[in-house]
């Protein structure tokens, strides 16, 4: 299931090029330009990933205003706040020096509290300038325009050898979110559902879904002695085939199976 959250066609420097259900960006030609994410938040603590291909450097992530100039890099004017690939952090045009850089594949880490106008920079699980967003403090940026605007995830790079991706989902990240903060997306879970009947009565059994393709065991309950279950499935695309297996008795009824079913989001 494609996130929700990714690249805005609409709302890129045209030299970017979508792919990957447009969650990866690549450039065509040789110049700072930027692109937004669809899906701002305003209010919340929130959580993203980013992860660039960059054999040639030069990459700039953040967040944005609706406002901020696509034509340069994130954090060239008022209306972004960047984190370079060389550790160095950007707003308004103005750079300082941060304690951690990021190479191809890291993963580059953004938590931003839009309550308080704060947000923190990170890089493989480790917060830059000793910030600990769970706790509240090191913030790298606090700023009133932060919390009084639509907020997006942004980026830039310079080069065309760089792909950038986007990871807004909370199924598609590799680090949870701080303390305190949630996925910028969180996928609701996918589930198969039924009752385990008998004669037409409800009853307990061992209930398991199997993937269908591989056979491979993905989850397992008991069934409740009404006999209604429910289990989580890996999306709504997926088949499945579920399995409720007769008491460890040798009871007088088969196993039952249930193929070709799908996850449903509740």
């Amino acid at each position: 299931m494609a996130c929700e959250t990714t690249w805005n066609p609409l709302d890129k420097d045209a030299a970017y090029t979508l792919s990957e259900d447009d969650e990866a960006a690549k450039r065509n030609n040789t110049a700072w330009t930027s692109l937004r994410a669809t899906s701002p938040k305003n209010t919340g603590k929130h959580y993203f990933e980013l992860v660039f291909n960059m054999p040639s450097g030069q990459v700039l992530a953040g967040i944005a205003l609706s406002t901020m100039l696509l034509s340069n890099f994130v954090g060239a004017d008022a209306a972004g706040w960047g984190f370079y690939d060389n550790g160095n952090k950007y707003h308004s045009g103005s750079a300082t020096g941060g304690t951690l850089g990021y190479v191809t594949d890291d993963i580059v880490q953004f938590a931003v509290d839009l309550d308080t106008g704060k947000v923190w920079f990170g890089v493989n699980n480790t917060w830059i300038d000793s910030g600990d967003p769970g706790a509240g403090t090191g913030e790298t940026y606090q700023n009133d325009l932060i919390k009084d605007n639509d907020i997006y995830i942004a980026a830039s790079t310079k080069y065309a050898a760089n792909t950038l991706r986007i990871r807004a989902c909370d199924t598609g990240q590799v680090y949870s979110p701080p303390a305190g903060f949630t996925s910028w997306v969180v996928v609701p879970l996918s589930t198969l559902s039924g009752t385990v009947k008998e004669n037409d009565v409800g009853v307990a059994r061992t209930v398991r879904a199997y993937i269908r393709s591989t056979g491979v065991l993905y989850s397992s309950t008991t069934s409740e002695v009404n006999g209604s279950f429910s289990l989580s499935a890996p999306d709504t695309a997926t088949e499945m085939f579920i399995l409720a297996l007769p008491g460890s008795a040798g009871g007088d009824y088969n196993a039952l199976i249930y193929d070709g079913v799908k996850g449903v989001v509740l």
